[in-house]
This record gives structure tokens, sequence and C-alpha cells, in this order.
């Protein structure tokens, strides 16, 4: 009998943890919020050229689709939608490179991918530094070249890649953005009008 629960007790932990992640990313992104917030920290860094193609995920490009992004991922932890006036659908996943936990999310419009998020999280403040170190010694050519306090990479497509570290929260984040997406083509025109309340995009609930 303390056999047959466990899978039960497991089950709803895991509709709990998705619950909890859905609620998440629609305080982030329904109203609008969270990408504006990404428009607002790209302006605030200087560019930092890069010829190396900047994607989201391996064989995941930016405007690809829902079916290219199931081929390659598989099945999303959670998949949520935001209301019609935004249009976007985001997958989320949790992945384990190594010792690094990986929270990551592709935001799709009905263009494709425009947007990407990932986390690290769970590092050492020496992981912390290897990954932005990483990021420079791939797209710039030193890992001691990026300032990722003050600096993006952008590359030949106008594609662009914001790190931001917090290492005292034992954090990486890195976000990969289409600027020139008719999704971020949008929402750049439209007013922010989204801090603490629905603003422009309307009520959720």
């Amino acid at each position: 009998m303390l056999w047959s629960s466990r899978p039960n007790s497991y089950k709803k932990t895991r509709l709990s943890a998705a619950r909890a992640t859905r609620e998440e990313l629609l305080n982030e992104y329904a109203n609008g919020a969270g990408y504006h917030r990404v428009l607002a920290s790209r302006l605030d860094r200087r560019p930092v050229s890069t010829s190396v193609p900047i994607v989201p995920w391996p064989d995941c490009p930016f405007g690809c689709g829902k079916q290219a992004v199931n081929r390659t991922l598989g099945k999303a932890d959670v998949i949520v939608m935001t209301p019609d006036a935004l249009g976007t659908k985001i997958f989320f996943y949790r992945r384990r490179q190594g010792d690094i936990r990986l929270r990551f999310e592709l935001h799709l419009d009905e263009t494709g991918v425009f947007f990407a998020r990932r986390v690290f999280r769970y590092l050492t403040p020496q992981s912390c530094e290897a990954i932005v170190g990483s990021v420079g010694d791939k797209y710039v050519g030193t890992a001691a070249g990026f300032d990722d306090k003050n600096e993006k990479v952008v590359s030949e497509e106008g594609d662009e890649l914001i790190i931001t570290s917090a290492s005292g929260l034992g954090q990486v984040t890195a976000e990969y953005l289409r600027p020139s997406s008719a999704f971020f083509t949008m929402i750049n025109s439209a007013p922010d009008e989204t801090a603490g309340r629905t603003g422009i995009y309307g009520d959720i609930v």
C-alpha cells in the first residue's frame, strides 16, 4: 500500500510545481511587463558585435515554429498562452546540465520564436564567473573581454544576448531576443502601462 501511494504523491507534487510555474509566468508576461523589462534592459547596455549567430537553443533558431521546438526539446513541462492582445505562447522546460539546474523559456508568436530566457540556478560564485566567461569566449573571443553588467552581444543579424549575473543569488540569466521581430516591434510601440496592473492588455483573471 505504501509503494502504491508514492506515484500519486509524486504526481501531486509535479502538478503543484507546474501550477506555481504557470502563475509565475503569467505574472511576468501576461500584461506585457516582462517584455517591456527586456526592451528597457537592452537600451541600458553597450553593444558588442559578434560574427557568431545567436541561437536561443541548438536547432531552435529565431523564427522556428512549435513543431521544431517539440522535435528538439520534447514535451514542455509547462505551456502558457498570454491574452489575445499579446498572443504569445511560452514553452517552459526544466533541465540539468551536469550539476547545474536550468530553467528555460521559449516565447513564440505566429511567426515563431522571438525571445528565449535561460536561468542557471544554484551556482557557486565560481560557476557564475565561468558561465559569463564562456559567453565572452564564444561570442567576443576572450573570456575577460565581456562586461556582463554593461554590455550586450549583438549578432550580424541584429539578434541580441543579454547576460545578468547575480553571484550572491547563485544565478545567471541569459536572454536571447530578436528586437526586429514583429512582436517586439509591436510591444515597443505600445506604452508601458503595465507596472502593478493589467494595463492595456486586459484582465487575465
